[in-house]
């Protein structure tokens, strides 16, 4: 009984804390609005979180984040965009912003292109045309970057007429905990590396002879991971920090020469850093290939 009265009375200060943490833009659809719910807490069906009733089946950040309701999970409803002529237009709502700009107005080479960001962080680049997200203004639809000029860029109102219809996507969740990759390349070191995005990067950091992968994908944490140790050269080893949120993830390289390598915090990042190690004997260059994975 003792307990049963601690908590009805600590249970208005859980809803009341609830409430002001999460987002204030996740909502109920229409049809579960006008409803009776329990008040008790539940837990989400995808990321675990409070739900703000035992009969809610998302918590308040996946209702915006998805834009379902958080009781039944159907769609909420959406607010049409209206574009004009000026050349650039941000449409907020929540913790959504879209972006729409038009090039080389009232030519033949008239352009458009739309950018999508959720929790600050831009969407990344689905896999194919005509994928969609559902957002407070419906579904947006990425219709590629293509070389020319005109038309459609980016994340546009309307899929593409020419493209078969793509798949939902959803926004990463931003609490959800990133993971980096690294591969590490070296001169005569194995197999050459596949991947065009770390061929075009070896070649801008003036890589030459013969580069191969040394070690190839794993996970970083915030344990060292050794990478090179001799006299000839030096030592090498890694280990990524984190900073907290709102500040870029940080790869510790300490050894003979100590530095660090920012990385922002959104997964889809990639790049590749050159790590000399180097003696009064010789030098040996590392490369190293992150990259920045949603969970």
């Amino acid at each position: 009984m003792a307990w049963n009265r601690w908590f009805s009375r600590i249970l208005p200060v859980l809803l009341l804390l609830a409430a002001v943490v999460a987002p204030a833009h996740a909502e109920q659809c229409p049809t579960c609005r006008p409803l009776v719910h329990t008040k008790d807490i539940g837990a989400c069906k995808l990321c675990g979180g409070m739900t703000m009733s035992g009969q809610f089946k998302l918590c308040m950040a996946c209702s915006d984040r998805l834009q379902e309701c958080e009781r039944c999970r159907l769609a909420l409803p959406a607010t049409a965009l209206k574009l004009d002529e000026r050349p650039e237009q941000t449409f907020t709502s929540g913790r959504w912003i879209y972006r729409f700009e038009i090039f080389n107005q009232g030519t033949r080479s008239e352009g458009y292109k739309g950018t999508l960001s959720f929790a600050g962080q831009p969407l990344p680049e689905p896999g194919t045309v005509n994928d969609h997200v559902r957002t407070p203004w419906g579904l947006i639809y990425w219709v590629g970057n293509p070389v020319t000029a005109f038309g459609g860029h980016g994340w546009m109102l309307r899929p593409k007429p020419s493209q078969p219809m793509g798949r939902q996507v959803a926004p990463p969740d931003p609490a959800a905990k990133l993971t980096v990759l690294v591969k590490v390349l070296a001169a005569d070191r194995g197999r050459p590396a596949t991947e065009d995005w770390i061929l075009k990067e070896l070649a801008a950091l003036g890589a030459v002879g013969e580069v191969g992968v040394q070690t190839d994908w794993f996970p970083l944490g915030p344990g060292t991971v050794p990478l090179h140790d001799s006299k000839h050269y030096g030592q090498a080893a890694l280990a990524l920090r984190d900073p907290g949120e709102g500040k870029p993830l940080t790869v510790e390289i300490s050894g003979t020469h100590p530095a660090a390598v920012e990385l922002p915090r959104r997964a889809g990042e990639r790049r590749v850093v050159k790590h000399t190690l180097a003696s009064s004997i010789a030098s040996l260059d590392l490369y190293l290939a992150f990259r920045v994975m949603a969970p």
